[in-house]
């Protein structure tokens, strides 16, 4: 589900149960690096929508980029933003992978339940063909709005 929020509902959710110990800059920037390979095959029109970052070998992979790139890019945010107490943060590393390999693999499961298409291995299919980026149903979307709202009510 290239560009949508819905990715974000799951991380809200986990937020309010590790606190301190889950970064959930983190868990969003992991987000956004899973859907660059989407994008080009959107903007080029080749390819397949959720080839090989959408595997659990392409999260893991894209985990260690996204928690490399994301602990200085949330510190250097939080300090831009001038939040009162977050000025110098300094997120530890277990937090960082901890958060982004979560952001990765959650991203992956849910794809892979919300698209008839995207499988765990659909980047080596010769049955998976980018047909239509409509949910499989609306009771599956529903759920993944349920975890943003366990997450906001368990985290105030």
């Amino acid at each position: 589900m290239p560009f949508t929020p819905l990715h974000m509902g799951p991380g809200l959710l986990v937020k309010a149960l590790l606190q301190g110990s889950f970064s959930l800059m983190v868990f969003g920037w992991a987000q956004i690096l899973m859907d660059i390979q989407p994008l080009v095959v959107i903007l080029t029109g080749e390819g397949h929508l959720h080839g090989f970052s959408h595997t659990y070998v392409g999260a893991a992979l894209l985990a260690v980029v996204a928690a490399v790139t994301a602990k200085y890019l949330s510190e250097i945010g939080l300090w831009l933003l001038r939040i009162p107490g977050y000025e110098q943060v300094t997120i530890a590393w277990s937090v960082v992978f901890l958060s982004a390999f979560i952001g990765t693999f959650s991203h992956v499961a849910i794809d892979s339940i919300m698209h008839s298409y995207s499988t765990i291995l659909s980047y080596i299919s010769e049955e998976s063909s980018p047909r239509s980026n409509d949910c499989r149903d609306a009771a599956q979307a529903m759920f993944v709005f349920r975890f943003a709202g366990y997450g906001v009510v368990f985290w105030s």
